[in-house]
């Protein structure tokens, strides 16, 4: 009987581990419209009519805001050994995500890629151009009325904070809740105000886009949420990031890692949340240097992540889209900061023969200048006035510039003409020297008076001294006319020359700008 009683126990507990595992595995993925399950994360799916029909992602309609189920992220990946990054801190990251990027801020320069250049739908990612929009051209103080068309996208299944038509809020709780929450109702809400209307903003995202160099983008809403008119490549995504990072009020609000709205004219609770960047927020995933960023996630999007992080005076942008899940982005992206870091330094440059203009590269660790090609062009559109651009490449890649302002330029080519062109030595004149004349006798000094008129010269040229002083004097006329002259055409010849070689020089910069 103990037996039995021991063996029902045995079965029993091992029943229970079972049933555990397979409940763990099996848990409902509780998203909002941009990413999947952490700790702290607790909004609903964003999804079409179409795919409403999958309840078991869809966040309860009562959840207070604030609160998350308490699910656990699988796997064990930290900030400093992700287990999906290979042992050799060389080797390019091996991801899960279908595409991904990673770039360094101040140059631009692409570190990894993979699929970075094919727009997909980015989720609420999309939130990021709307937030960078909103603190560009809005006052945070202001105060917004919610209207019908931010209360539109307040409905369950959509990632959002519950408002009411006319209830207040200042716009800077807004882009808190946009970028921190991911509400599409006041992502929506700040298009509204910003734009005049959804679609007038909507407008301003693709302008702002192709002004960054966006080229793969074209946004049809303003909260992510899915539409076929709504994509963006990885790349596209890490070129808005990037400049919306060098805003300081964007930067401060998505590195926020909890923030509260306080109890308004129609609702009599606080809204708390929290971040759902899991590199700031979970243990497992924590990433020293995290500056901030966006999620996002829809059935047709999958696992989005895009997110900034600064060590040691670089700032890296990574970008990974359609990941299996919330922590798989986030290790992927651990892995893309790790390759970047690991493999990449930024370097002050200089150019040797304008040692008095610093650039910037961004370089593989180990090189040097002489492992680069240079190339020159022309900025004539810089703000700054025209610049000469010394720009640096590793095979195709840009890898850094240096700015010499066009001017500048210009005196160094002309400096280093004169010098390799010295002046062409002007001819001797040979002047015939002037005797020294006999002083004629007392006698005869009146002959040498010059004569006043005519007929005094036909007198004065009798004397045969008196007339080779005069052939004397006409002679050194003539030769100053003569060298007058030929100092006339050498400069002529210069100033030719001069022309040709502003000519030659403007012909060759037009041919390497073709």
């Amino acid at each position: 009987m103990k037996k039995r009683v021991y063996y029902i126990k045995k079965w029993t507990a091992l029943l229970l581990v079972v049933l555990m595992l397979a409940g763990r595995s099996a848990a409902p993925v509780f998203a909002d419209s941009q990413t999947e399950p952490a700790a702290t994360e607790n909004a609903a799916q964003e999804e079409t009519p179409a795919e409403a029909e999958h309840p078991a992602e869809e966040a309860p309609a009562e959840q207070p805001a604030g609160e998350a189920p308490a699910e656990q992220p699988a796997g064990e990946v930290t900030g400093e050994q992700p287990a999906a990054e290979a042992a050799d801190p060389s080797a390019e990251p091996v991801l899960l995500s279908e595409k991904a990027v990673l770039i360094e801020a101040e140059t631009g320069r692409v570190l990894f890629a993979k699929d970075a250049e094919t727009p997909a739908s980015p989720a609420s990612m999309t939130k990021i151009m709307t937030g960078y929009l909103g603190v560009l051209n809005g006052d945070l103080t202001q105060t917004v009325a919610m209207t019908e068309a931010g209360v539109s996208m307040a409905y369950s299944g959509s990632a959002n904070l519950y408002t009411q038509v006319g209830e207040n809020f200042t716009l800077e709780q807004l882009l808190y809740g946009a970028l921190i929450y991911s509400a599409n109702d006041m992502a929506t809400q700040i298009a509204e105000v910003i734009g005049g209307s959804v679609g007038q903003f909507t407008d301003m995202m693709n302008e702002k886009a192709a002004e960054l160099g966006c080229t793969n983008t074209h946004f049809a809403n303003a909260c992510g949420y899915p539409d076929e008119n709504n994509n963006a490549s990885a790349h596209d995504i890490a070129l808005i990031l990037r400049a919306a990072i060098e805003n300081e009020t964007f930067r401060t609000i998505i590195g926020t890692t909890k923030y509260v709205i306080p109890q308004t004219n129609m609702t009599d609770h606080d809204r708390v949340f929290e971040t759902r960047i899991l590199l700031k927020s979970d243990p497992a995933y924590l990433y020293d240097g995290v500056i901030g960023g966006k999620t996002g996630f829809t059935d047709i999007a999958g696992c989005c992540l895009a997110a900034a992080c600064e060590r040691n005076g670089m700032t890296l942008v990574a970008v990974v889209m359609h990941a299996p899940s919330g922590p798989e982005a986030a290790a992927d992206t651990v892995s893309l900061f790790n390759y970047g870091y690991n493999n990449f330094e930024k370097a002050e440059i200089t150019h040797p023969d304008f040692p008095d203009y610093i650039g910037t590269a961004v370089m593989k660790k180990g090189y040097t200048l002489e492992d680069l090609t240079v190339t020159e062009n022309l900025d004539e559109a810089a703000e700054e006035g025209p610049q000469h651009l010394f720009e640096y490449y590793d095979g195709d890649q840009k890898v850094g510039e240096i700015k010499v302002p066009e001017e500048v330029y210009q005196a160094y080519l002309d400096e280093q003409i004169e010098i390799e062109e010295p002046a062409e030595e002007e001819p001797e004149i040979t002047e015939t020297p002037e005797p020294t004349p006999t002083p004629p006798p007392v006698e005869e000094r009146k002959r040498v008076e010059f004569p006043r008129n005519f007929s005094e010269l036909m007198v004065w040229l009798d004397d045969g001294a008196n007339r080779l002083l005069f052939i004397l004097v006409i002679l050194i006329i003539l030769a100053l006319i003569l060298a007058i002259v030929l100092w006339i055409k050498q400069l002529g010849r210069r100033i030719r020359r001069r022309k040709r070689r502003k000519q030659l020089r403007k012909k060759k910069k037009e041919m390497e700008r073709r």
